[in-house]
């Protein structure tokens, strides 16, 4: 989950990728089915296994990229969670993550109000990620910060943070990330989600690239 979330690493039984397996099952389950496929799709955000929530993921921001009626359907079932407090809705977050993805700029206040309803930080850290990603939550970048250089937690959601952080027009995010990569506190999986952080803001702010040539962080 989150901007770098759909991507199946794992390899299956015949040894293929997930990547490869998913892709070929959503594609199967939109020329089949359509927009009649929404509800099993809603409900499969539910089920046990990552990868069955991740396809189900797919195929949805897929289909609301092309039907408002969709897009809508999903924007109610976010206001249907606020409407009624429901806390800590794992198939929520997922929904959350397309409205950003598809730039669902009319839910950000609804995103708001599920911060209170998640006791997890990964959780609030995705919808700071999708109000920024929305144009907002500027007042996110402290806490974001902190994740990312100083708290003790930070390899644990440092790499998250960096994620969101990356939707900021703020060159400062930059040399945060800079910074992070340069610590060594950072390796392996969470290392290169921070490294592609950097490129992601780089790529959307052109500008920036100044702040890193002659810096070593590919």
């Amino acid at each position: 989950m989150g901007s770098y979330g759909r991507e199946w690493e794992k390899i299956g039984e015949d040894g293929r990728k997930w990547e490869e397996m998913g892709e070929n099952i959503v594609e199967k389950i939109i020329k089949e089915k359509g927009s009649k496929a929404f509800k099993q799709m809603v409900e499969m955000l539910y089920d046990e296994s990552d990868e069955v929530r991740e396809i189900a993921a797919e195929v949805l921001v897929r289909l609301a990229h092309n039907n408002p009626k969709i897009k809508e359907k999903l924007i109610t079932k976010v206001k249907n969670v606020v409407k009624h407090s429901a806390k800590n809705d794992i198939a929520i977050l997922y929904i959350v993550d397309i409205l950003g993805e598809i730039g669902a700029t009319e839910i950000v206040d609804e995103l708001y109000k599920l911060i209170d309803l998640y006791d997890f930080e990964d959780a609030q850290i995705l919808l700071y990620e999708n109000i920024i990603k929305l144009g907002k939550g500027e007042e996110f970048y402290p806490v974001l910060r902190y994740y990312l250089l100083e708290g003790e937690e930070r390899k644990q959601y440092g790499a998250q943070a960096a994620i969101a952080m990356s939707y900021y027009k703020n060159p400062e995010v930059v040399l945060d990330l800079l910074k992070a990569i340069e610590s060594k506190d950072f390796d392996g999986e969470d290392l290169e989600i921070i490294k592609k952080a950097l490129s992601n803001i780089i790529e959307m702010n052109p500008g920036y690239k100044e702040l890193v040539d002659g810096k070593e962080w590919e």
